[in-house]
């Protein structure tokens, strides 16, 4: 069973289409995957979506606020 954050984290980056922020969470979670050369090229594209790491880091705080009240 995958923990709820990283289940967490990969819905942020399926509802962005953010394939790289996809396939890296996925090499993280299993270190035996990897990518074909497709999916790595459509992954390039999405590594500079600055509106997505503002996004994330937002949630960030927001589940670190939670947690700590």
């Amino acid at each position: 069973m995958v923990p709820r954050a990283h289940r967490d984290w990969m819905l942020v980056f399926v509802e962005a289409k953010n394939v790289h922020g996809l396939v890296t969470k996925l090499v993280e979670i299993v270190p035996e995957y990897w990518p074909s050369p497709e999916i790595i090229s459509l992954g390039a594209v999405d590594r500079h979506d600055q509106a997505l790491s503002h996004r994330l880091a937002r949630e960030t705080l927001t589940s670190t606020q939670e947690s700590a009240a």
